[in-house]
């Protein structure tokens, strides 16, 4: 994957590129005097973008912005996989590109290659997602039957502000599995179950 982002700062006319997954910087090659501090807030602000457009029903996949001292353009793929309810889906914006661009950068020469890969990246987040779901149904199902895991799983992500068509993206994954553990009626095993949540989310997130 960095290679192809590297190889994307390469195209003519871009100036830096950087690789989110939700508001999460996962890889960048942006200039050295774009500050640290400064790309962590274009994340912020991004992310934030396209995850409110993912609860519309005609969500943009491209963005382009125009300022007196340079152009971005914000690409993002909506992953779209099976929820923890049987029969429901979840969409999100996630995972997105970033590019800045300088004035000889030519659109139709970027966007066909960033958009093979982003879909590329949204069938490893689907895949990923369900994986998560499954792990947590498996850890709550020590304690609890599988329609208390499922009804459990799915009230707790709606009350954190994760609806079936927002999702979680994989940055938030501990702490929507910490908040639903400490949702579990018996105490006592809270702090068996986040230990064990912790080392299989660090597992996951290293795919």
């Amino acid at each position: 994957m960095l290679e192809e982002i590297i190889a994307f700062g390469q195209l003519p006319g871009v100036n830096g590129v950087c690789f989110l997954r939700g508001s999460e910087l996962s890889a960048q090659r942006f200039p050295a005097t774009y500050g640290e501090s400064a790309l962590k807030e274009l994340c912020t602000a991004v992310g934030a973008c396209f995850e409110a457009y993912a609860r519309s029903e005609r969500r943009p996949t491209e963005i382009y912005l125009e300022y007196e001292d340079g152009r971005l353009l914000l690409m993002s793929e909506v992953v779209t996989v099976p929820a923890a309810a049987a029969g429901t889906t979840r969409r999100s914006a996630n995972p997105g590109l970033v590019f800045l661009l300088g004035p000889t950068a030519v659109l139709n020469a970027i966007i066909p290659s960033a958009r093979v890969f982003l879909r590329r990246q949204a069938r490893v987040e689907s895949e990923l997602w369900k994986e998560f779901q499954q792990q947590m149904l498996l850890l709550l199902g020590k304690i609890l039957n599988r329609a208390q895991c499922e009804k459990l799983f799915v009230r707790v992500l709606e009350r954190e502000g994760y609806s079936e068509i927002t999702g979680v993206s994989r940055d938030r994954f501990l702490a929507l599995g910490q908040a639903v553990i400490r949702e579990v009626p018996n105490r006592g095993r809270h702090e068996p179950l986040l230990n064990e949540l912790e080392t299989m989310v660090t597992s996951l997130l290293q795919k």
